[in-house]
C-alpha cells in the first residue's frame, strides 16, 4: 500500500455524546496509535475498526468529552527478517517499505516543532551555551546570529520595571516639591504687587538701563576662551558633543531655525572640515556642538577663528603658509674677501658676515642661512601658528540658572519618558517573543527508474525543496540524494556529480531554457540508477 502525504494525527474537541470518530491516517498496527483525552493517556474502553487500511476508526464504549487526540507513535524497530533463497512476497515488502515511509513521516512531524534556522541557513547555528552558562538567563543572539545566554538573569531582567518605577516616583516627588515651591513664590506675589506702584516710577530708567546692558552682554550663541577644567557658567565647551534637547531648547531651537551654521549628522562625521558647524539633530532628542577645540575623533585639531575667507561660514580651512620667493644674492667668502685676504671661514670675530651662494673649493650651493641673526634659532614643526595660549573655546547655551521650577521638572519628566521608552523597546520583544512551529511534507517529484542517460521530467522546481531520497535500484534501500539543490544553483547545463550511496555517482544536469530545474539529465557513472525521487519542503 502506497504511503501518502498528510499528517500523522488528528484532533477533536468530543462533545460527549458522539462515541465513534475516524482516524484518517494510515495504522499499520494497533500499537502504532496514541488516544489521549485532556492530556491524559487513554489505554481502555475502545474499539479499533479497518487497521491496515488509509483510514480507520474508534468506538468508544462511553462518549468522551473535551480534547481528543489521536496520533501515530511508531516504535523504532524492524522485525522483518528476509531470509537467503527465501520468500519475498510483495506483502511483505510493502509492509516493510510502508513503516519506513511512516517512520519518515512521524519524524518530519516531530522535528516540526524544533527550533529550526531558515533554508537560506544550511550551515546551521553553532549549540546553544553549556547548562551552567545559561542558567537562569534569557537565550539571545550575538551580532553573528549564533546562540547566547543574556549578561542579566531572569531575576535582573524581571526587576527591571520595578526600578523604572522607582525613578518614576523619585521624579513625580521632585515635581511635586517643585510645585510646593511654585506655590510659595505665589504668596510672595501678592506682597511684590504693593511694591510695584511703587518702582513704576523707576521702571523706564531701568528699563534703560537694562537694554544697555544686555547689549553690552553675551547673548546666546556667542563664543568666549577660557580655562577647559572650568567652563563660564552657562557656556558648554565647543568639543563636538552631543547635548540634550530638552535641557537647552532655546539653544535648540534656534539651531532649528538657521541662526547658525548646520550640517547633518552624516555630514559632520564625514567631513572634518565641516566640524565647525552644528547639528540640530544628531541622534533622538540630540543636537551636537561645533568642535573648535579639536576634541572629537578624526577631527583636524584646535582652531584658531577669524572674520570671512572663502570657505564658507562653519567650514574649517587646514593651515598654510601663502605662496613666496627666496632670492639670494653673491656673497664671499671670509678668505677671499678683498678688505680680510688672510681671514679664514671660521674666524669668530667676522663670522656670518657673508653669505655665499656657492661654494668655490666644491662648486655645490652654500643653503644653510647665516648665524646669529636677532631672530635666533629656527622654530618648525607639523603646523604654522603665530604665537598663542592654549585653552578652550566654549559657546553660551543658556543664561542664570534659576531654583527647580515647572521648567526643569518638565525637563526631567521628558528625559524619563526617553529612559522608559527605551527600556520598553529593550524588554518588549523579550515578552512577546514566541517560536513558530514548522510543518514538513514530503511529494514524489519523479516516478519511474533512471537509465544511462535519461531524461527525468521532474514535477516541480527542486529548488522549492530541502531535501531529496530516493530508491537505490541496486540494493532496493532508501537513499538521500545529495547535492541535487546545489546543482539548481547553477545556471542550465553545468554538469555535477551527485551522489546517492557509497560509490554510487550519478552525472546530472538540468537542461530547462527558462531555467525551472524540472528537466533533468541523468548518466549512470558508477553502481545502479534511481528509482522515483522525493522532496521534502515546509508546509506551514
Amino acid at each position: 500500500m502506497s504511503v501518502q502525504p498528510g499528517p500523522t494525527f488528528k484532533r477533536y474537541a468530543a462533545n460527549g455524546v458522539a462515541t465513534v470518530y475516524a482516524i484518517p491516517f494510515l495504522l499499520l498496527d494497533a500499537a502504532d496509535l496514541r488516544i489521549t483525552l485532556n492530556g491524559a493517556p487513554v489505554t481502555s474502553g475502545f474499539t479499533l475498526t479497518g487497521v491496515g487500511n488509509p483510514t480507520s476508526s474508534c468506538t468508544f464504549s462511553a462518549a468522551p468529552n473535551g480534547d481528543l487526540l489521536f496520533q501515530q507513535v511508531m516504535t523504532f524497530q524492524r522485525l522483518a527478517d528476509y531470509q537467503m533463497n527465501g520468500d519475498f512476497l510483495s506483502k511483505t515488502i510493502n509492509h516493510d517499505f510502508d513503516r519506513l515511509w511512516l517512520a519518515v513521516k512521524q519524524l518530519n512531524r516531530d522535528s516540526g516543532r524544533a527550533l529550526t534556522v531558515g533554508v537560506l541557513e544550511p550551515e546551521g547555528i553553532p549549540s546553544i551555551p553549556l547548562k551552567a552558562l545559561r542558567s537562569q538567563k534569557l537565550l539571545g543572539f550575538s551580532a553573528a546570529g549564533d546562540p547566547v545566554a543574556s549578561s542579566l538573569t531572569i531575576e535582573q531582567i524581571e526587576q527591571q520595571p520595578a526600578l523604572a518605577l522607582e525613578s518614576a516616583a523619585a521624579a513625580k516627588a521632585s515635581a511635586d516639591a517643585a510645585w510646593v515651591e511654585a506655590n510659595n513664590a505665589a504668596g510672595s506675589a501678592s506682597s511684590a504687587n504693593a511694591s510695584k506702584n511703587a518702582a513704576a516710577g523707576s521702571a523706564s530708567a531701568a528699563a534703560a538701563s537694562a537694554k544697555s546692558a544686555a547689549d553690552a552682554g553675551l547673548q546666546l550663541g556667542m563664543s568666549a576662551w577660557g580655562y577647559r577644567l572650568q567652563p563660564f557658567a552657562g557656556f558648554a565647551l565647543d568639543d563636538g558633543q552631543e547635548l540634550d534637547r530638552a535641557l537647552y531648547p532655546d539653544f535648540a531651537a534656534a539651531i532649528d531655525s538657521g541662526l547658525w551654521p548646520r550640517v547633518t549628522e552624516a555630514q559632520w562625521q564625514a567631513d572634518p572640515s565641516v566640524r565647525g558647524c552644528y547639528v540640530a539633530n544628531s541622534s533622538p532628542g540630540k543636537f551636537r556642538m561645533r568642535d573648535l577645540n579639536g576634541m572629537s575623533p578624526g577631527s583636524v585639531g584646535a582652531t584658531f577663528l577669524r572674520g570671512g575667507g572663502a570657505a564658507g561660514n562653519g567650514v574649517i580651512r587646514r593651515d598654510q603658509i601663502q605662496d613666496h620667493d627666496h632670492a639670494a644674492t653673491a656673497g664671499w667668502f671670509l678668505a677671499e674677501h678683498p678688505q680680510y685676504p688672510a681671514a679664514s671661514g671660521g674666524s669668530s670675530n667676522l663670522r656670518g658676515a657673508y653669505f655665499a651662494n656657492v661654494d668655490p673649493s666644491s662648486g655645490a650651493l652654500r643653503t644653510s642661512p647665516a648665524q646669529g641673526k636677532t631672530g635666533g634659532a629656527v622654530r618648525f614643526g607639523s603646523e604654522t601658528f603665530p604665537t598663542h595660549a592654549q585653552g578652550g573655546w566654549m559657546t553660551r547655551l543658556f543664561g542664570v540658572i534659576t531654583p527647580l521650577g515647572a521648567a526643569e521638572a518638565n525637563s526631567l519628566a521628558t528625559s524619563y519618558a526617553a529612559m522608559k521608552s527605551d527600556i520598553d523597546n529593550k524588554l518588549t520583544p523579550l515578552w512577546n517573543n514566541r517560536l513558530k512551529t514548522k510543518r514538513y511534507g514530503i511529494y514524489t517529484l519523479w516516478t519511474g527508474s533512471s537509465g544511462n542517460g535519461s531524461l527525468i521530467a521532474l514535477n516541480d522546481d527542486v529548488w522549492n525543496y530541502e531535501t531529496f531520497v530516493t530508491v537505490y535500484s541496486g540494493g532496493s534501500n532508501l537513499m538521500t540524494v545529495n547535492g541535487l539543490r546545489e546543482l539548481a544553483e547553477f545556471p542550465a547545463g553545468t554538469t555535477m556529480y551527485i551522489g546517492s550511496s557509497t560509490g554510487n555517482w550519478t552525472v546530472c544536469k538540468f537542461e530547462d531554457t527558462g531555467a525551472t530545474r524540472r528537466l533533468l539529465r541523468a548518466v549512470q557513472y558508477s553502481g545502479n540508477g534511481w528509482i522515483n525521487l522525493y522532496g521534502t519542503k515546509l508546509t506551514e
